[in-house]
């Protein structure tokens, strides 16, 4: 399953080709222009080669989400943003406590979070 073009933004982080961990810097309609691989350098592959990133509840500690003391829940450092894991693996983003929606992949929590902080 590929990504659309027009679900990504600059900094993004996709899988590429090779399932490394790579950051969007630029983008054109069917092309990444600048694709940086966050181990090996720049390259410029096309949008079908590109892939989600699958949200695990360690990605999100790597991301600074703090675990609460709630079995599955979240939240970042100001407080603002929280996360709640279903037992069927379901991450649901709360904002100001709030449900706003599920999200499956981390380019669609990295824009989420962009809208609801910018």
């Amino acid at each position: 399953m590929g990504i659309l073009s027009n679900e990504l933004r600059l900094g993004n982080y996709v899988y590429d080709d090779e399932f490394e961990i790579s950051s969007i810097e630029q983008i054109n309609s069917n092309k990444i222009n600048q694709f940086t691989k966050v181990s090996k350098g720049n390259s410029e592959p096309y949008i079908s080669n590109i892939y989600p990133i699958p949200l695990t509840e360690k990605l999100l500690v790597d991301l600074g989400f703090e675990p609460s003391a709630f079995t599955g829940l979240y939240y970042d450092k100001e407080g603002i943003i929280d996360i709640k894991v279903s037992l069927d693996n379901k991450f649901t983003v709360y904002y100001k406590n709030f449900e706003i929606r599920e999200v499956e992949f981390l380019h669609d929590l990295q824009n989420l979070v962009f809208t609801l902080t910018k």
